[in-house]
């Protein structure tokens, strides 16, 4: 992911998935998207895992940002094909990014981030989010945040630890 200023977010189209915005949450770093992209998009169906995927302080600062503006909910438009191998979330993520171009899109399932390879869609995930972050000073260091997100229950491979590791210079 190309970051162009250390100080002003980047005017690129952003969609994200549930999982990254509540791993982000659940370690305080949510607003690392704001700081990172100024708005972040959201489908209906990835607003509808919110509420229910997610809970205590980490629903709390989800909606918050909803709230503020900055993670904007979509208006529901052609509602998304069903998936074999993805959950609503990802699938309507992916066909949002596919008609909508240069829109990049945040996803950690590795499934859903075949497909979006497949379609040509830009992707970055926690790690890259937290990588970017890192390069724009935003955080000193991604591993132990990658590591405090395992801690919290959130699914992180080791290969994908070790190469943020590498991307980050860590």
């Amino acid at each position: 992911m190309a970051v162009a200023s250390k100080r002003r977010p980047l005017a690129t189209p952003v969609v994200a998935d549930a999982g990254p915005l509540i791993a982000l949450a659940k370690v305080g770093r949510l607003a690392l998207l704001k700081a990172l992209f100024a708005c972040v998009q959201l489908t209906p169906e990835v607003v509808a895992e919110l509420a229910i995927d997610s809970g205590g302080a980490d629903a709390r600062t989800l909606q918050e940002a909803l709230s503020e503006g900055w993670l904007a909910a979509l208006a529901a438009d052609t509602p998304a094909a069903p998936h074999p191998f993805l959950d609503i979330g990802e699938a309507s993520c992916l066909a949002y990014a596919a008609t909508h171009a240069r829109t990049l899109l945040i996803i950690d399932e590795k499934l859903g981030r075949r497909e979006a390879h497949r379609l040509g869609i830009a992707i970055t995930g926690t790690a890259g989010v937290l990588c970017a972050a890192k390069t724009r000073g935003l955080i000193d260091a991604v591993v132990p945040v990658l590591e405090e997100m395992r801690e919290k229950g959130y699914f992180l491979g080791e290969k994908v630890i070790d190469a943020a590791r590498a991307q980050a210079g860590e």
